[in-house]
């Protein structure tokens, strides 16, 4: 396996630097919504940090490294601090993680070279690549081609693209594109509510992002930053929101003993979140 370490840290920090230098958007007006911001990333930092995602086989570490970059930009956009739990960075962007970015990207790169005139040598040399590992079963080399038959059969579309390339009927690109969509938003949808399950205080953030059971589609953003799009002028009122269903909030609740008395009253109870809603006219 070659190690392309060194490409991935220099792809984070020129991905980082696209983004950051588009933050100054929109500061007269109070800075942009997440979900503008999320675009961005999607637009100008994605392609630099993924740069020939279908061909690198990344170790794990690799992916770790952009997983890790992913959430801290996703704390950043959503004003959360560093301490927020891992699926809240990304979960309420309606974030894919890195590596079923890399995975969607495989898949498309596959279809578009099986797709290609019978004619064209990449098809040719493909479909040669691929008989081995399809109907015999080879397993002793490395290639990109073989990582993204490996996609095909992490998502169980091995018996689609097997006839596909037998009967030489392919769909067109657009419905190739929307089904693996489907399928990659599904799988991260079950990831993050298994992730969630490992934290104590995640029942909220799930009620308010796409991912509960039977949701399908695409991963679509939390309510409370679809709102600060559509509102630009309630942005700090999500914000407080979003620290509140991510369980960010400086609440002394979690502590122990004396230190968990709510301190915005007189009324020497414990700062849970009925009593911060439903007593502490001072905060708001």
């Amino acid at each position: 396996m070659n190690n392309y370490s060194g490409h991935v840290k220099e792809a984070i920090v020129n991905g980082k630097r696209k983004l950051f230098s588009l933050f100054g958007l929109g500061h007269k007006t109070g800075g942009l919504s997440p979900l503008v911001a999320t675009k961005l990333y999607n637009s100008y930092s994605i392609p630099t940090m993924l740069y020939g995602d279908q061909l690198i086989n990344y170790k794990p570490s690799d992916v770790e490294m952009l997983e890790v970059a992913q959430r801290q930009i996703g704390r950043r956009l959503q004003s959360l601090p560093v301490h927020s739990s891992n699926p809240s960075a990304t979960m309420p962007l309606g974030m894919n993680s890195m590596s079923l970015r890399i995975d969607y990207d495989m898949l498309l790169m596959l279809f578009g070279l099986l797709t290609l005139p019978i004619s064209n040598i990449y098809k040719q040399f493909t479909i040669t690549r691929l008989i081995p590992i399809i109907f015999f079963k080879e397993t002793t080399w490395d290639s990109p081609i073989r990582q993204m038959w490996d996609r095909v059969r992490k998502y169980n579309l091995t018996e689609l693209l097997t006839n596909m390339i037998v009967n030489g009927i392919y769909l067109t690109k657009g419905s190739w594109k929307r089904f693996i969509k489907l399928e990659v938003n599904d799988k991260q949808r079950a990831i993050y509510r298994t992730t969630c399950n490992t934290y104590r205080r995640h029942d909220v953030c799930l009620n308010i992002c796409d991912v509960k059971d039977g949701a399908t589609g695409p991963l679509r953003p939390c309510v409370w930053w679809t709102l600060a799009k559509m509102k630009p002028e309630l942005l700090a009122q999500c914000k407080t929101m979003m620290r509140l269903a991510t369980d960010s909030h400086d609440f002394r609740v979690k502590n122990d003993g004396i230190n968990s008395t709510c301190f915005l009253c007189d009324m020497f109870e414990i700062e849970t979140l009925d009593h911060f809603f439903i007593f502490v006219y001072e905060f708001f």
